[in-house]
């Protein structure tokens, strides 16, 4: 690895030169002020890429979904933050660059994204120009790299991404991999681009844990979230709340103030004793309801688990304006306009997501894909469906699920919390739009094959049935896309029932059904 090139060359020349050897300390000292130099020079090697369009950018991209570059225990080892650093040397971005961006670093299991975007919001209201990389995206992977608000348009993701690929390819042989992996590959894609585009904060969701996750490479963020911890990803992070709560807690940083909302026990005293260890300042978020405010408070994201990471997003907000724009805090608790209207317009597309498609078809989208987030999503769609079909009274509301999940999770233990929501029909398809030639090439996954896809919708059409053994029997059905699936629904245009769809268990399967029921989602 680069970085430990550097140290053993520094040694070696120590040695030769028969001083005495230096501490660890001092050593890396020395090898960060010769990576800035380096990242530096790296930059002004960087020539002007040729024109090439936002597609050709996605196509060159999905070439690296099936790139791996570590296997778990190299992750571990700290391998792939070693390898981060060199990514970012080479595309020309020091840590001076990322200290400017004033990061704000998320983690969570639940609610990570949710608690960015309301960040995003806030800090937007109090003139702070925003950076926010979140993952995964639905329709579009520009989705991934906010600036304001906005998704990066069409040309300028496509020229910050030759740009990078650019940087990377030059002297590619003198480096440990030529290129990175897709998620490694955005991670300096979005540091590169909030560098250029001289963004005031650069809000960072994790992508998976946080220790050893690609964006945890900056030294010191100016203010670290944790939210809501749950079981997921077992076989990288583990299958307690405890093991995963150590993940988690590695994006804490020395001398770093870090938030968390309340958490199961286990969980933590995870989190405060790593803390501890990392010489962090850790603390729990007071409620929303504990704030004053002078008009009614919104949030933009419907379901009442949002109060809990709008309460996060706030905590954070006040410490990064305290500490990075110098804004005077009280001790009481009051939440001016700014921050009202912050709530009122953060928002991502996917959580608690409503859709109209037709005058007798309505959607309702959730990514959820936990035991604990179906339960919060399956209220919300309880919730607004029953406020829904009091608007269409005349008509009989018919309620209908669409199921998916990935990465092996448990499908029997949320499709059990999901039977309780007196679905009239069960359906089961794979995370695919449509199946004919001419599709969204970001959505696009070659780290699977359509086999296996329809594999494990056969198999949670199987569980489902399992399910309604001993209950109520519920009828399902299967389909070979989301389209295919559309097209039965044409003739609801002239009936007299209420379709209320309910799409949820993966952020793939509702990317499939908005690019074509809200193919505008990103204009």
């Amino acid at each position: 690895m680069l970085l430990m090139s550097l140290r053993g060359i520094l040694i070696d020349s120590v040695r030769l030169m028969g001083c005495p050897i230096m501490n660890r300390k001092t050593i890396d000292t020395l090898i960060m002020t010769q990576y800035n130099s380096m990242a530096t020079k790296c930059e002004l090697q960087v020539k002007i890429p040729l024109n090439l369009s936002y597609e050709d950018a996605v196509n060159d991209l999905n070439d690296l979904q099936c790139k791996q570059m570590l296997d778990r225990s190299e992750k571990m080892d700290g391998k792939g933050l070693q390898l981060m650093r060199e990514l970012l040397c080479r595309a020309g971005v020091t840590d001076d660059d990322m200290a400017q961006m004033n990061v704000i670093h998320i983690t969570g299991t639940k609610g990570k994204g949710s608690t960015c975007a309301l960040v995003e919001g806030i800090l937007r209201e109090n003139d702070v120009k925003t950076g926010f990389f979140n993952s995964p995206h639905l329709v579009e992977v520009r989705e991934r790299l906010r600036v304001d608000g906005k998704p990066l348009s069409k040309d300028l993701f496509a020229k910050y991404y030759w740009e990078t690929k650019q940087a990377l390819e030059e002297n590619q042989q003198k480096n440990s991999i030529a290129m990175p992996s897709y998620f490694y590959f955005l991670t300096t894609l979005a540091y590169y681009v909030f560098k250029h585009e001289k963004v005031d904060a650069a809000i960072m969701e994790v992508g998976i844990g946080g220790a050893y996750d690609a964006t945890n490479i900056i030294r010191k963020p100016a203010v670290c979230g944790i939210t809501t911890l749950d079981i997921d990803h077992v076989l990288i992070l583990g299958d307690t709340v405890e093991k995963i709560a150590w993940q988690k807690a590695g994006i804490m940083k020395p001398g770093v103030r870090a938030f968390t909302i309340p958490q199961p026990v286990g969980g933590m005293d995870v989190l405060q004793q790593r803390a501890k260890e990392l010489g962090a300042c850790l603390s729990v978020a007071a409620p929303l309801d504990q704030y004053e405010t002078d008009s009614e408070l919104h949030i933009s994201m419907a379901g009442a688990h949002q109060k809990i990471n709008a309460a996060l997003a706030v905590e954070i907000c006040n410490e990064w304006l305290s500490k990075c724009l110098g804004n005077m805090t009280t001790a009481k608790k009051f939440l001016d306009a700014k921050f009202v209207r912050g709530l009122a317009i953060g928002k991502l597309n996917g959580r608690s997501h409503k859709v109209q498609y037709s005058d007798n078809v309505s959607f309702y989208l959730d990514g959820a894909h936990t035991c604990q987030s179906i339960k919060c999503a399956a209220e919300w769609f309880m919730n607004e469906s029953h406020k829904d079909g009091k608007l269409v009274a005349k008509k009989k509301c018919r309620k209908v699920l669409v199921f998916n999940v990935t990465h092996k999770r448990d499908s029997k233990s949320l499709l059990e919390v999901l039977y309780d929501c007196d679905f009239d029909e069960a359906l089961f398809l794979p995370n695919i739009a449509t199946l004919s030639t001419g599709g969204v090439a970001d959505q696009n996954n070659f780290t699977t094959t359509y086999e296996d896809q329809i594999s494990e919708v056969l198999e949670n059409d199987a569980i489902w049935k399992e399910v309604c053994e001993s209950r109520q029997h519920i009828e399902s059905k299967t389909y070979l896309c989301v389209s295919d699936f559309l097209e039965t629904l044409s003739g609801a245009k002239t009936t007299d029932e209420h379709i209320q769809v309910f799409v949820i268990g993966s952020f793939h399967l509702v990317g499939a059904f908005l690019g074509i029921i809200q193919p505008n989602l990103n204009d």
